[in-house]
C-alpha cells in the first residue's frame, strides 16, 4: 500500500495487511499508517513520537527511524518516518483521545493480535517439521559397516555364515586325534596345519560350509601313513579321544544313535566300548572299524531304507 497524506474526505478502510507488516519476524506498523488511520498530519505524528517521555532503551527497542521516498514534480525526495512495535504503538496511542480514536485503537490491537497469532502458527509449523525430520533421521536404518574380506580361496558368498556346532567341533577334533595317533605327531601341530590350510586363526572361525571338507582332508592325510602301535596293557588316552570323535562324527552325520554305533563295533570286532579299550592295538582295531563303517555308510546314502548298523540286513554294508 502506498501511503500518502489524505487530501480528500474519502473513507479509508485499511486491511490487516495495510495496518500491520512483519519486520524480521516482528509485527510492526508505521507512523505513515497511523497518521492516515487517525486522520492526523504525518509531521504531527513524528512530533508526538519525538516528544514521548520514554526511556532511551524503550525508544530504541520500539521505535525505528527510517526514510521513505516520494515522487514530486521536482524529483524524488526522501522523508523520515518511524516503524513501531506493538508496545510502541500502545505507548503513542495513549495520547490519542476521542470516540473515533478509541475505535481505531481497538482495530490496531486486533490486527496486532491476528498477525502475532499467524506468526506463532508459522513458527510452530516450522518447529514441527524440523522435529519430524530429526525423528526420520534418527529412525532411518544406518548403513552397516562392511566386514573385512577373509583370505580364502572360495568366494565369500559360497561360505556359510553359521559356525561349527559343538558336536561338529568334537567330531573334527576326534578325527585330528586319530591322525595324530597314526602319524605319531602332536595334536597342536595337526590343528595348526589344518587352520593354516583354511587360512583361519582359530577353529571357532570355521564355518559349517568348510566342515565336511576339513574332516575328509584330515582323513585323507591320516590314511597316507601308518603310525606305531604298542602292546601296552592299557590304551593311551589319545585312542579314547579319537574313538569318541569318530563316534560323534558318525552320529552327527547320520540318523544312527551312539548306541547303534557301539553295537556295530561290538558285532564287527568283538570289542565293547562300554567296557573300555585295554590296549593300543584294540584301540587301533576300533578306529579302523569305525572308519570302515563311516566310509561304507557314506557310499550308501541313497539306500531306500536306512537301518541300524547293528542289524543283520546291514551287516554286509560295512564290510
Amino acid at each position: 500500500m502506498k501511503i500518502e497524506q489524505a487530501t480528500t474526505q474519502e473513507v479509508f478502510e485499511p486491511t490487516i495487511e495495510d495496518m500491520i507488516q512483519t519486520e524480521s519476524g516482528i509485527p510492526t506498523t508505521t507512523s505513515l499508517v497511523i497518521a492516515q488511520v487517525f486522520d492526523k498530519e504525518h509531521k504531527n505524528v513524528l512530533r508526538d513520537i519525538q516528544n514521548l517521555e520514554c526511556s532511551p532503551q524503550f525508544r530504541q527497542l520500539n521505535f525505528e527511524l527510517y526514510e521513505y521516498s516520494k515522487d514530486l514534480d521536482i524529483g524524488v525526495r526522501k522523508y523520515p518516518a518511524y516503524r513501531l512495535t506493538r508496545d510502541g504503538f500502545v505507548f503513542l496511542a495513549m495520547g490519542f483521545t476521542g470516540k473515533k480514536a478509541a475505535a481505531w485503537k481497538e482495530r490496531f490491537l486486533e490486527a496486532f493480535n491476528t498477525m502475532e497469532a499467524a506468526l506463532l502458527r508459522q513458527q510452530r509449523q516450522r518447529e514441527a517439521a524440523r522435529l519430524r525430520q530429526r525423528q526420520r533421521q534418527e529412525t532411518a536404518p544406518k548403513e552397516l559397516e562392511q566386514p573385512a574380506p577373509r583370505t580364502w580361496e572360495k568366494p565369500e558368498f559360497f561360505r556359510s555364515a553359521r559356525k561349527l556346532t559343538k558336536a561338529q567341533t568334537e567330531s573334527l577334533l576326534g578325527v585330528l586325534n586319530m591322525e595324530c595317533l597314526l602319524q605319531n605327531r602332536q595334536p597342536e601341530d595337526a590343528l595348526k596345519e589344518l587352520l593354516t590350510f583354511f587360512h583361519l586363526s582359530s577353529l571357532e572361525d570355521m564355518g559349517q560350509s568348510d566342515y565336511r571338507h576339513a574332516v575328509f582332508s584330515v582323513m585323507k592325510r591320516m590314511l597316507l601313513t601308518s603310525g606305531k602301535t604298542s602292546e601296552d596293557a592299557q590304551a593311551s588316552p589319545q585312542y579314547a579321544a579319537a574313538i569318541d570323535g569318530l563316534i560323534n562324527f558318525w552320529n552327527h552325520s547320520s540318523d544312527f544313535t551312539k548306541s547303534d554305533i557301539q553295537n556295530y563295533v561290538q558285532n564287527k570286532c568283538g570289542l565293547s566300548l562300554q567296557e573300555g579299550i585295554s590296549s593300543d592295538s584294540d584301540g587301533l582295531k576300533v578306529l579302523f572299524t569305525l572308519w570302515g563303517g563311516i566310509s561304507h555308510y557314506d557310499l550308501r546314502l541313497n539306500c531306500p531304507q536306512r537301518k541300524s548298523p547293528a542289524s543283520n540286513c546291514d551287516a554286509g554294508l560295512f564290510l
